[in-house]
């Protein structure tokens, strides 16, 4: 289990306290986010072990699970900001795993659209558990109408990281 206090300290330097210019708000944002991050690491420890893939694979399974039209790795990548490479690895791990499969574009040769196998799906349904217990874990003891709020704001958090990272879709 995470330990705030010492997650807090980690963060926040030697003696725990603030760093120059940094406000309580940004940095319980950034505690949260990190935070969050490690209690899906460990949540997920069960399921990675059954499957012998990493996070970033159970990301693209659940990814392409969701996907609808853009099946790429163009569109994985885009779509989760992790780079190109990492995603070339992750779909040659998952197409040997038998978890996707690859098919050329009709058009377009050099494309290949990924789909998910049973197994693919039964993987990334797993996952979705597995992050939803972990969204509700940090929900807990939070009114509805705070997290409406939360909602909305982490909205504007994410265009913002979108008009950062190259324009709005």
């Amino acid at each position: 289990m995470y330990d705030r206090r010492k997650f807090a300290s980690e963060l926040m330097g030697a003696g725990g306290r603030e760093q120059a210019g940094i406000g309580m708000l940004q940095n319980d944002i950034l505690l949260v986010v990190q935070g969050a991050r490690r209690m899906l690491e460990h949540a997920s420890q069960g399921l990675l072990r059954q499957s012998g893939l990493r996070l970033v694979e159970l990301d693209v399974l659940c990814f392409l699970a969701n996907a609808g039209a853009g099946d790429t790795a163009r569109d994985i990548s885009e779509a989760r900001k992790i780079s190109k490479a990492h995603i070339s690895k992750a779909v040659d791990n998952l197409r040997r795993a038998g978890c996707i499969t690859l098919r050329h574009d009709e058009e377009d040769r050099r494309c290949l659209h990924l789909s998910l196998t049973p197994q693919g799906r039964a993987y990334a349904d797993a996952y979705f558990e597995v992050r939803r217990g972990v969204a509700c874990r940090l929900m807990e003891g939070i009114s509805p109408e705070e997290q409406r709020l939360i909602h909305t704001a982490l909205q504007k958090m994410y265009r913002n990281i979108q008009q950062v990272d190259g324009g709005t879709k």
